[in-house]
């Protein structure tokens, strides 16, 4: 994916307080979480951020999505920072008689190695943001970042198979330059003699063909869908709507 200070930006939640970015960093297998709070006419006051592990990201925006938190989340996670240890601290609650009842909370500070090279808080933190959210705005932001994984996970899923799966009409040559191998194919004096076959015409586009082409042009599978609804199914014609759009 791209370098830190160019992650994409799946979602922002802005309050009259705060603000928070949900940023791509799949790469390394993880969600950045960075908050800011602000005063109107004063500027930034604190700023922190905290690296979410998709396996951890993905119950708990379901919890979210669904509109309730099952139960308090808290993750201590941290770096040794060259010898210098630093704590962030997320934790995600649920006020149910609370106006906005979902917190987001941010601690970045000093910290402490312990065990095998965890790290815990050491004092108090020295940035704390914190993001109240109505329940609408909580699950607006679970469903956003949870299409994005989704969509993530198909375009691996994809390229998984373009890598280890041959074509439907892939020859033993076509296999054999994947693995590295040379295969010679055998001519006979009555293939020499034949006049060459007539070239066969590009296989239609498929479902996989699409769907490669919508997620990498960033499109959402509601609005991708509409293409194909529009086309009558037609995956080929979807497509060319699709590329026709100017994306």
């Amino acid at each position: 994916m791209t370098e830190q200070n160019e992650r994409h930006r799946i979602h922002t939640v802005i309050t009259r307080s705060a603000i928070l970015h949900v940023e791509d960093a799949l790469e390394i297998g993880k969600l950045r979480l960075f908050a800011l709070s602000y005063e109107r006419g004063k500027g930034a006051k604190a700023t922190a951020y905290h690296f979410l592990d998709v396996a951890d990201a993905r119950p708990l925006l379901t919890d979210l999505a669904a509109g309730r938190l099952a139960e308090e989340y808290t993750e201590f996670k941290g770096s040794p920072n060259g010898g210098d240890p630093v704590s962030r601290v997320l934790k995600v609650k649920d006020k149910p008689d609370a106006r906005s009842p979902i917190i987001i909370e941010l601690a970045n500070g000093p910290g402490e190695v312990i065990g095998q090279g965890a790290i815990k808080p050491k004092g108090k933190p020295t940035a704390q943001v914190a993001i109240f959210l109505s329940r609408w705005e909580a699950r607006k932001l679970a469903l956003a970042v949870l299409e994005w994984l989704q969509a993530y996970a198909m375009l691996q899923v994809i390229g998984l198979a373009d890598q280890v799966t041959p074509a439907p009409e892939a020859t033993a040559e076509d296999v054999g330059e994947r693995a590295g191998a040379a295969v010679e194919p055998v001519t006979t004096k009555t293939d020499q003699n034949r006049p060459p076959a007539p070239a066969e015409p590009a296989a239609p586009a498929g479902a996989t063909t699409f769907w490669r082409a919508a997620y990498s042009a960033g499109y959402t599978q509601e609005a991708a869908k509409g293409y194909v609804v529009k086309a009558g199914g037609d995956w080929g014609r979807a497509l060319a709507m699709l590329n026709g759009n100017g994306r």
